[in-house]
């Protein structure tokens, strides 16, 4: 195997140089002061790069002489172990190009792709790639970063990624600041996200959290500034809806943040975007997600009928909150059936591994629709919500969104108004949720709890 002589650094445990070099890592190596690469570097698997505060990772633009990672012709950083790269506000760590007039794509950028590894990035900055930081399958921890002046994108998740960003700057990037793909679900709170050509891009079915009203532990509590960016703010060519709840947008009016977002409104094809409440100070607006028992009168027949849209994919176009002010919610609220298992399946779950019956593997619940047997949502009572006769008169027509959880049994376990279009848009559409009945859904035919978004949508004819 070959061997550059530049990486004799390598048997070392601490490297600061200043002449350019390349090549393999394979077992842990510390960098600090001004490290200059002229080609690619892989990171071994069990290997640890460490960067210390205040280095300095300068890239001659337009080479490779390593020629390891995917372009002949731009360096590149390859970490199948691990990266270690924390900074402080008073030195932070710089990856950039080493020129005095440099450019987007003069390198290629840093591509994780550690699985089973959680690499940290704390107080970098990352500038004047073709795509600064890849996170291809990897969940990294990144907090107080930038990632500026980059050809495609700032970040990017790929194949499942559950990337957390936290107070990061994605700036000035000529495609997207985030991009979204391959089932990727990253975790973004309290960044800011502007001055690029897209803010948001999502595809493939990936489900990023900007921020959800009711957020739990490890999701995102939202307080992310999106706006600026020259297409769109949020392109959402996924399937799914996403949440970006509780940010700020430079804007109050929910129709001029409406116009920077693509989504289902744009394309029938594509998921929804849920950014109401849009401001930090309405966060907790909304009814408390409610409890439901079995039972309830039947549909009623309405002046007109109201059309009761089935998601293609998880959600149907959404429109504003409840202009009324709601009680409080109270998180401990949502329960019945909800991200727990009941006393009784838990007993019945301990009889059947004594009795030595193997179970398969089931993901936490509730699940979402997609990963069902049936491949998603079946009904086994469609209730239809009275049109008000209030909104009726006034030619008003509108739209409410729940985010329902199923018990194994097939009824409403429990249920979350999301958005509506008015109070009582909301009313009759809560009416009829808890008259329905879903088929039971199944995961490799065991029986289980399944969430989904549920739109009842109100269209005079």
């Amino acid at each position: 195997m070959i061997r550059f002589l530049c990486f004799a650094f390598l048997f070392c445990s601490f490297l600061s140089a200043q002449a350019p070099f390349h090549g393999k890592i394979e077992s842990n190596t510390s960098w600090s002061g001004t490290i200059v690469l002229d080609g690619d570097i892989l990171v071994e698997k069990e290997a640890v790069l460490f960067i210390a505060p205040g280095t300095q990772v300068q890239i001659l633009p337009n080479t490779d002489r390593g020629n390891l990672g995917s372009d002949r012709e731009k360096t590149e950083i390859i970490i199948m172990g691990k990266i270690i790269a924390k900074g402080s506000a008073q030195a932070p760590i710089v990856f950039t190009a080493s020129s005095p007039t440099p450019a987007p794509a003069d390198w290629q950028g840093i591509t994780l792709k550690n699985r089973g590894e959680v690499s940290q990035f704390s107080y970098c900055t990352v500038e004047y790639a073709y795509e600064a930081l890849s996170c291809y399958g990897s969940s990294p921890e990144i907090e107080h970063s930038t990632f500026q002046h980059n050809y495609y994108a700032g970040v990017s998740t790929e194949l499942k990624s559950a990337a957390r960003l936290l107070s990061c700057v994605l700036r000035d990037n000529q495609f997207a600041g985030l991009i979204c793909e391959l089932g990727a679900r990253p975790v973004v709170e309290q960044c800011q996200i502007f001055n690029n050509v897209n803010g948001v891009i999502v595809f493939d079915r990936s489900r990023p959290d900007l921020g959800q009203r009711y957020a739990r532990e490890g999701e995102s509590r939202g307080e992310n500034q999106i706006y600026g960016n020259q297409e769109a703010n949020i392109l959402n060519r996924s399937d799914a809806s996403i949440f970006a709840q509780n940010n700020q947008w430079k804007t109050n009016s929910r129709e001029e943040i409406r116009k920077t977002i693509v989504d289902r409104r744009n394309n029938p094809s594509y998921g929804d975007v849920l950014f109401q409440p849009h401001q930090r100070n309405t966060r907790g607006a909304g009814r408390a997600p409610q409890p439901v028992a079995n039972g309830g009168e039947g549909p009623s027949d309405p002046l007109l009928t109201p059309q009761v849209s089935r998601p293609s994919g998880e959600g149907q176009p959404l429109s504003a909150p409840q202009q009324t002010a709601p009680p409080q919610p109270n998180p401990a609220e949502w329960r019945v059936d909800n991200y727990r298992t009941s006393l009784d399946e838990v007993e019945a779950d301990r009889v059947k591994s004594e009795a030595g019956i193997p179970e398969p593997p089931v993901p936490q619940q509730p699940l979402a629709e997609n990963f069902l047997d049936q491949g998603g949502r079946a009904y086994d009572f469609l209730a239809q919500p009275e049109y008000p006769a209030e909104y009726l008169a006034q030619g008003k027509e509108g739209k409410v969104t729940f985010l329902v959880v199923v018990a194994r049994d097939g009824t409403v376990a429990a249920y979350q108004e999301i958005e509506s279009d008015g109070p009582l848009f909301a009313e009759a559409a809560e009416k009829a949720l808890r008259q329905m009945r879903y088929r039971p859904g199944t995961y490799r035919g065991q029986a289980v709890r399944f969430s989904f978004y549920e739109t009842f949508e109100f269209k005079l004819q």
